[in-house]
């Protein structure tokens, strides 16, 4: 078994940017320990898929996690990259597939991309999201999969499922290489 090692970057979400001012200079520190987690042997860089900051939501920075990812594809060079874990109720599956295959073309195929079906009820309702009951937003979940699968493995994927539908999406680009989850990371 290979033992391998991955760290979050301070986006924000745990207070992490208090004591810098200027939102660039917490963006630029915050990639700065991306690309020396790099460029020291990580094997993987990790972001947070949350707005606004947790426990308590507070008026401080908190970058958002897929225009993060993207910007950590260009910064680093061998480590992967990924969110533990995007909430499916946050976009439309057929979208995040759309924008995950682009970042994984952006990072030479390093992107790996974590799911869950989302427990902070403040975080959703504050940005207008439904926040279903548990058993909804597995079937949410389940749904999502189900799309990006399709949309990163077929050519004119087509779905229609209670909560999201397909119908021949163009899914140029697709990933660069489709990876189980559970291959890599448990």
């Amino acid at each position: 078994m290979t033992i391998r090692f991955g760290m979050f970057v301070p986006q924000g979400w745990r207070m992490d940017h208090t004591e810098i001012a200027d939102p660039v200079a917490q963006f630029e520190a915050m990639t700065a320990v991306a690309r020396l987690a790099d460029d020291e042997g990580y094997d993987a860089v990790w972001v947070f898929d949350h707005f606004h900051t947790a426990a308590e939501a507070v008026i401080a920075t908190t970058f958002e996690a897929w225009t993060l990812t993207a910007s950590l594809a260009r910064d680093t060079r061998r480590a992967r990259i990924g969110q533990l874990v995007t909430c499916a109720t946050y976009r439309h599956p057929a979208l995040l597939a759309k924008m995950a295959s682009t970042v994984d073309c952006a990072s030479h195929g390093r992107l790996n991309v974590g799911f869950g079906a989302g427990w902070n009820a403040c975080e959703a309702h504050a940005y207008g999201y439904v926040f279903s009951e548990p058993a909804e937003r597995l079937w949410r979940l389940e749904e999502t999969l189900e799309v990006v699968h399709r949309m990163w493995t077929e050519r004119a994927p087509v779905f229609d499922g209670r909560f999201f539908h397909i119908d021949r999406p163009i899914t140029e680009p697709q990933t660069v290489e489709v990876v189980p989850a559970f291959d890599q990371i448990c």
